[in-house]
């Protein structure tokens, strides 16, 4: 009884011994003797069964026995390998990758705690950066039927890092013959969350279709993305994006720019350009996009500048330039309002007017308010009026009134206008002087009557008046000043 129990478990230490042997690589010890003697029992170890061609133990004990031997249990474990996920990441690694780690095509998003967020895919938004530190990824580029054309967003960053970039949107640009045609919008630019810079947004996509007598054209673009917000204790905000080109026989519609991003302490993203419009057919109706606003600063930094409005072409209609975007407030504490965005020419057979300047930004706390943008210019067409320029920001604490923007030129063989001045901005209570009021444009007509336009009044206290507008023809009117 006591020899059948201490055999089996002798054999299983043997065997575990010749395992370990095995596992190190080291040389096959030489068999002294066929037989193991045990001197407590005197019993032998049996051999291999009659018929087997391996008589070690390392055969009988570890991998069985017979011809065909069935690997035992403890020789299975020792040629089992260690599994490797699909990923390629072992399950340590793998685990370590949800906290740190930068994203991947199959997963943008950063590690929860380190990383920056991968580039979206086609339409995609692009990845999340990680908690503490790390970027949000770029925003893919739009396209067809994926989200409208939309580009993706940009990521949002952790508490130390910058948003991503959004994707410009998808362009249907002669893609089909007559019909419709959209642009995609622009992607918005991802939020810094502490400290980092806001991601600039993604320009609106173009719109164009070729042109069919038999089956008309229409177009229109996408609008520019808006840009992605500043940290909460620093960073400057991203830029708007661009409004999308449109070209069409019936009616065209570009893209307005976005509006820049807000910043706490730093300075606002720029407001992006309006998109040109441009009539394939004369009879076109023409709708231009006008430019983004500038973002405010909340705290402390400049406003960031108003996007240039588009510009208008071909139509014997009407052809009237985008406006400029607003110039963005500067912060509570200290900062500058941003400048106005320029207003965009019209230029054709029509009515052409040009676009409207933007608005100066306000000086909230100590600072200056931004300059008027200029009125947009107006040429060729049977009637022009150049556009007004942009009024100056107000400067509310202490610091100057921003100037207005002049007004736009006209060109024209018939009657013409000068676009008027903007009036100068008012200056702060506490120290400052208001701004000057913008020059009137000058009107050029060869048979008609040319009239300039009247300069923009002065800001309080002690802004000066704009010049009027010089008119050239025959009949020609200089405009008042201001």
């Amino acid at each position: 009884m006591a020899a059948s129990v201490i055999r089996p478990s002798v054999a299983l230490g043997i065997a575990a011994a010749g395992a370990a042997l095995w596992l190190a690589t080291a040389p096959a010890p030489e068999t002294a003797t066929s037989a193991i003697q045990l001197t407590s029992v005197g019993s032998p170890l049996p051999m291999a069964p009659p018929g087997t061609e391996c008589a070690e133990l390392l055969c009988t004990g570890l991998i069985g026995s017979g011809q065909s031997p069935t690997p035992s249990a403890l020789y299975a474990a020792t040629m089992t390998p260690i599994t490797v996920s699909a990923s390629g990441l072992d399950p340590v690694s793998a685990v370590f990758r949800i906290f740190i780690g930068n994203g991947t095509a199959e997963n943008p998003n950063a590690g929860l705690l380190i990383g920056n967020g991968f580039n979206g895919a086609a339409g995609q938004d692009g990845g999340r950066g990680g908690l503490l530190f790390g970027s949000g990824g770029d925003g893919g580029a739009g396209v067809a039927g994926v989200n409208g054309g939309r580009g993706g967003n940009g990521g949002n960053s952790g508490l130390i890092g910058n948003g991503g970039a959004g994707g410009a949107g998808f362009s249907d640009i002669d893609t089909v013959i007559g019909g419709t045609a959209v642009g995609g919008n622009g992607g918005n630019g991802g939020h810094a969350l502490l400290i980092g810079a806001g991601g600039a947004a993604g320009a609106g996509g173009d719109a164009g279709s070729l042109d069919d007598p038999e089956n008309p054209s229409f177009a229109t673009a996408g609008r520019g993305g808006t840009g992605g917000n500043g940290g909460l204790l620093a960073g400057d905000a991203g830029a708007g994006g661009a409004g999308g080109f449109a070209t069409g026989a019936v009616t065209v519609v570009s893209g307005a720019g976005g509006d820049g991003g807000a910043a706490m302490v730093g300075n606002g993203g720029a407001g992006g350009a309006g998109g040109r419009s441009l009539a394939h057919g004369e009879l076109a109706d023409l709708t231009t996009g006008a430019g983004g606003a500038g973002g405010h600063s909340v705290v402390a930094g400049d406003g960031g500048a108003g996007g240039a409005g588009g510009n208008a072409n071909g139509s014997i209609i009407a052809n009237l330039g985008g406006a400029g975007g607003a110039g963005g407030n500067g912060g509570a504490l200290t900062g500058n309002g941003g400048d106005g965005g320029r207003g965009g020419n019209g230029d054709g057979f029509g009515a052409n007017t040009g676009g409207t300047g933007g608005a100066g930004g306000s000086a909230i706390g100590v600072g200056n308010g931004g300059d008027g943008g200029a009125g947009g210019g107006a040429g060729g067409g049977s009637l022009t009026d150049g556009g007004e320029g942009g009024r100056g920001g107000n400067a509310t604490v202490a610091g100057n009134g921003g100037n207005g923007g002049s007004g736009g030129n006209s060109v024209n063989s018939g009657p013409t206008n000068g676009g008027r001045g903007g009036d100068g901005g008012t200056g702060g209570p506490a120290g400052g002087s208001g701004g000057d009021g913008g020059a009137g444009g000058k009107a050029d007509s060869t048979l008609g009557t040319g009239k300039g336009g009247d300069g923009g009044n002065g800001g309080a206290p002690g802004g000066g008046g704009g010049a009027g507008g010089d008119g050239s023809s025959s009949d020609g009117d200089a405009g008042n000043p201001g």
